[in-house]
């Protein structure tokens, strides 16, 4: 997660993707992987790349990364 954060706060859009999307999807399988903090960090970048809250994360991680 904080290496998308990282790579969001650099501009990094292309980069950060995969990444949030990543620690995205291991949020959803388990809610208490995150401190609130940390799960509110989350959420806002995963707004900030065009996702709602509610979208699943695995999702564009298929999307994006289709081999893995």
């Amino acid at each position: 997660m904080y290496r998308g954060l990282t790579q969001l706060a650099l501009d990094d859009v292309r980069g950060a993707r995969l990444w949030i999307a990543y620690a995205k999807a291991m949020w959803d399988s388990d809610r208490f992987l995150l401190d609130a903090r940390d799960a509110g960090r989350l959420i806002s970048a995963w707004e900030a790349l065009g996702h709602e809250p509610g979208e699943w994360g695995a999702g564009e991680v298929a999307r994006l990364a289709p081999g893995r």
